[in-house]
Formats: C-alpha cells, sequence, structure tokens
C-alpha cells in the first residue's frame, strides 16, 4: 500500500470530486499515477437495450486517452467489450481482466486487436461503484502488457478506496438529479412573463426566471449587489422598502409555533425611473418544493408597464386567427383601442371593426375585456 498520506490525499479527492465533478480528474490522475497505470476512466454504461446493440457508454471523465478513442468506445467498443460480457463486475468488489477473461483469450477478440492493442493497453483493474436499472457506473485503470500485471498491493489500494468510491458516486449522482430538477424547473420558469425569484431568509437570491433577471438587470427599483446573484441579499432604492421586503421574506421564512409559516405579504416598491411599482408578492417555498435547497422563499414580481407576451402561432392554432387578427388581438391586450389600432396600421375602422367581430366570434366572447382576459390566460400567454 502507498503511505498513509497519499492514500488519505486520495480519499480526500473523491469526497471532493463528489461536490465538484471538475474533481474527478484530479482523483483520476493521482489515483492512476498512484498504481502505475497511464490510462483511467470514469464510465457510465447505459444499461437500456437499444434497437442497434445492447450497450452505450458515456465517459464522464479520462486521463490518458485521446478524445477519439473515447468516441469510438462510446460509438462501438463497449458493445464488444468482453469484460462487460454477462455483467462479471459486483458492486464494490474490485475485479481485474484476467479473472474475468483468460490473456490468451483476451489477445483473439476484436476488442483486443482495435481497440486496446493500438492504444498499447493489456491489463485492467476496475470497480463497479453504482448501478441501477438504467445505468451502471464505474473506474477503470489501464496498463501496457509490458508493464505486468496488477499487483496485490495495487489492487489492495484499490479495495481500500472501492466503498469511498461508492459513496461518493452515489453523492455525485444525487447531486446531479437534484441540478437536473432544478434546471428542468428553471426552464419552465422562464416561460413565464412574471418574474420569479427563489431566496434564502437573508433575501439572497438561489434561483431565477428569465424575466426576474430582466427586471434585475434594469436596477430600477429592485436589485441585488453588484451582480445578479450575490452575497448580498435583494435590496430596492430606499432603505425603508429594503426593511420591508427583507422583513417579508424572513417573515415567511420563519415557522410559527405550530409549523405553519406566516402568510405571504404583497408589496409595492417604488422605481427611480418613475414608471409604476413593481407588485412584488413574498410567499413561502414549499419544503419539498424542486427549487428549495436553500430557499426559503419566493417573489412574485408583477411589472405593470410590461407588455403582455403572445406568442403568434399559438393564438393561431387555439383559436384559428388569421395574421391579421392575431396583430389585432395583441393590439388590445397592449391596451390599444380598434381606432388608435386602425390609424397606427392604415387599415380602415370598418375593417378593423370586422376582424374583431371575427375575433370574437371564434373566441366565443362578446366584449374586449372578456377578450383580453381569455387571451392573457390562454397558453399563448405563457
Amino acid at each position: 500500500m502507498p503511505s498513509d498520506s497519499n492514500v488519505q490525499e486520495l480519499v480526500k479527492l473523491t469526497y471532493e470530486a463528489a461536490a465538484d465533478p471538475s474533481r474527478w480528474t484530479d482523483f483520476l490522475r493521482r489515483f492512476s499515477e498512484t498504481i502505475h497505470a497511464p490510462s483511467a476512466t470514469f464510465l457510465i454504461h447505459n444499461n437500456s437495450l437499444s434497437e442497434s446493440n445492447g450497450q452505450k457508454a458515456n465517459t464522464f471523465t479520462s486521463v490518458g486517452i485521446e478524445p477519439a478513442w473515447i468516441r469510438s468506445y462510446e460509438e462501438y467498443f463497449v458493445t464488444i467489450n468482453p469484460w462487460l460480457a454477462d455483467r462479471p463486475f459486483r458492486r464494490g468488489v474490485v475485479a481485474v481482466g484476467e479473472e474475468i477473461l483468460k490473456d490468451r483469450e483476451l489477445v483473439r477478440t476484436e476488442f483486443y486487436n482495435d481497440f486496446l492493442r493500438p492504444q498499447n493497453w493489456f491489463y485492467c483493474c476496475g470497480v463497479l461503484t453504482a448501478q441501477d436499472r438504467s445505468t451502471t457506473s464505474e473506474i477503470t485503470a489501464l496498463r501496457s502488457r509490458r508493464a505486468g500485471r496488477f499487483t496485490s498491493n495495487e489492487v489492495a489500494l484499490f479495495e481500500y478506496l472501492a466503498p469511498h468510491l461508492q459513496h461518493s458516486v452515489r453523492i455525485h449522482n444525487r447531486i446531479a438529479g437534484l441540478e437536473s430538477g432544478l434546471n428542468t424547473a428553471t426552464a419552465a420558469l422562464d416561460r413565464f412573463p412574471t418574474g420569479i425569484v427563489a431566496v434564502n431568509s437573508d433575501a439572497k437570491v438561489i434561483l431565477m426566471n428569465r424575466a426576474a433577471e430582466s427586471i434585475l438587470k434594469r436596477r430600477d427599483g429592485l436589485m441585488s449587489g453588484d451582480g445578479l446573484i450575490s452575497r448580498d441579499g435583494l435590496r430596492t432604492a430606499t432603505r425603508q422598502e429594503t426593511a420591508q421586503l427583507r422583513n417579508a421574506v424572513a417573515a415567511v421564512s420563519t415557522p410559527m409555533g405550530s409549523g405553519i409559516p406566516m402568510p405571504e405579504t404583497l408589496l409595492q416598491v417604488d422605481r427611480p425611473s418613475g414608471a409604476a411599482p413593481y407588485e412584488v408578492l413574498v410567499a413561502p417555498l414549499p419544503s419539498r418544493s424542486s427549487l428549495r435547497r436553500d430557499a426559503t422563499a419566493v417573489l412574485f414580481i408583477t411589472d405593470p408597464e410590461a407588455e403582455a407576451p403572445l406568442d403568434s402561432r399559438r393564438l393561431r392554432i387555439l383559436f384559428g386567427l388569421t395574421p391579421a387578427e392575431v396583430r389585432l388581438s395583441r393590439a388590445l391586450v397592449k391596451g390599444q383601442s380598434v381606432a388608435e389600432y386602425a390609424n397606427e396600421t392604415g387599415v380602415t375602422s370598418n375593417t378593423a371593426r370586422t376582424h374583431v367581430k371575427r375575433i370574437f366570434s371564434k373566441t366565443g366572447v362578446r366584449r374586449q375585456s372578456e377578450l383580453v382576459r381569455l387571451l392573457l390566460k390562454s397558453s399563448a400567454g405563457i
């Protein structure tokens, strides 16, 4: 076994990699140097059968392997890898290649002659770090025939690290799953015209949607430090309103004696530009929310002067509106009168009124206010 300090450094790197995926490369490099293997890889296999082959692979990270060879393995050689035949590896158990396939048999395989041999590889030592119904992940080291088999001490080091690697990969997968869910949720929130900001109890921004990002970038009454997401909490243009906002966030973030958070708060935030104040609804964030992480509250920011976005294509699909009817509908939602629209576009008042009648007929409404309400509530506004 290598020195204790070297072993502890490897253990430390496994857990650092769990939280910071870029550190997996550092672990593999240090590990491969320690066991005298010029190449090592962290592989994820897709267990689902595809129409063309029985396996797919994704190289999460590697050292000592050319990108072209990585691609060729992912696209083809994984399907003929004899070391994966019948899934001989058991989770947490370190295995060497010759335990699965004798050397004399390996040299007769396409996998050896077209993949291993050109890269001067022969011996492998690996451990299955995680496995479920859809994926299998493993960490494998490779070296040349001339370098010789992996020694008992080198295998022992791998075995010592195996439980740490398993635990680290579980943490890594958990974080990756949370981040994937978080990214999915954020992408969905980006479709809403209302600004949505998740904050912690100190009003520090955890995440926001695109509409909120646009509002904070303008720095017109609402801002967050020198950047969008910083160490400073959300603030307004005045100390008084900043205190009101942060008190509201703190209130909904702190459960009362019954375990129920304080009720939501609605605030108005003045804008130095003179534009209409923002309407900010501060609400508690459910503990099981996919947005939560460190967030405890969510802010819904409405800009009364912002134009309501309406997707022209969806208006045509939902209500069968013509391009001219779509343009008029969007103008009415913006607050224009029929006469103003006619004057701006150069159509006659009779033509504009005819379009309005057709829009009413297609949407099933009788008044302009009903039309505006219907369009804003439809999926065309998302």
